[in-house]
């Protein structure tokens, strides 16, 4: 795990429920990057979180990621909260995405989260 610059740093971007998405309904959805600015060729490393109501970590959501940034578009993953996920960073400088979805009842993706990184 690269921790750019010799600290890894929590930002935490919340991301409003879907109300279509109604066997998510209730969860509110974070995406904790522990490497916010990562190194070209280095490692962007972050945990998606689901939490109920009343703030108890639900455990076991699955969901799909992308990444996108200057020289990466999409790029379909699978993860399932809270494990890490990772994604070896190439190409360009500037600005990247994270984007989190989840399939509501019809099977149909729905962005539930996303955050932003920087690759120096």
């Amino acid at each position: 795990m690269v921790l750019g610059r010799g600290a890894a740093v929590a930002v935490v971007l919340v991301a409003l429920l879907n109300a279509c998405s109604a066997q998510r309904l209730g969860l509110t959805w974070e995406i904790a990057v522990v490497t916010p600015r990562v190194p070209r060729g280095g490692d962007l490393v972050f945990r998606v979180e689901t939490k109920d109501a009343v703030g108890t970590l639900v455990e076991g959501v699955d969901y799909v990621w992308f990444v996108d940034s200057t020289s990466v578009k999409g790029g379909r993953h699978r993860g399932s909260t809270p494990q890490k996920q990772h994604f070896r960073v190439d190409g360009v400088h500037g600005p990247g995405q994270i984007r989190i979805y989840t399939t509501n009842d019809e099977g149909l993706l729905i962005e539930m989260a996303t955050a932003e990184f920087q690759v120096e």
